[in-house]
């Protein structure tokens, strides 16, 4: 079942490398290359700030796809990976996944 693993920005297209090689089979989804990934969405905007694209915060599944909050608040909830969403009603915040243990306890 998919899951989220990481907080993620789409890259702005002038700072994706190697465009012509991530296509290499169309079972292996091509958004890897197209991402900058990290544990919370303000690590990211530090590392990357010039090459991510602001308006696309979002995540990147198990399955190696991008995708935006309310996508990423679906698969978090069906697959049990969160009880609830914290802080939004229908999108997913990266603290609702990586800042609360399995009993919805917040982790300092």
């Amino acid at each position: 079942m998919e899951r989220i693993i990481a907080s993620a920005y789409l890259v702005k297209p002038e700072f994706i490398v190697n465009g012509t090689i991530y296509q290499t089979s169309k079972k292996v989804p091509d958004d890897i290359y197209r991402c900058r990934l990290g544990r919370h969405h303000a690590e990211i905007i530090h590392l990357w700030r010039e090459q991510i694209d602001h308006k696309t915060d979002g995540f990147y599944t198990s399955y190696g796809r991008y995708v935006d909050r309310k996508e990423a608040a679906k698969i978090a909830l069906a697959c049990g990976q969160i009880k609830r969403l914290h802080y939004w009603d229908n999108e997913l915040d990266s603290s609702d996944v990586f800042d609360f243990d399995e009993n919805d306890n917040f982790i300092l």
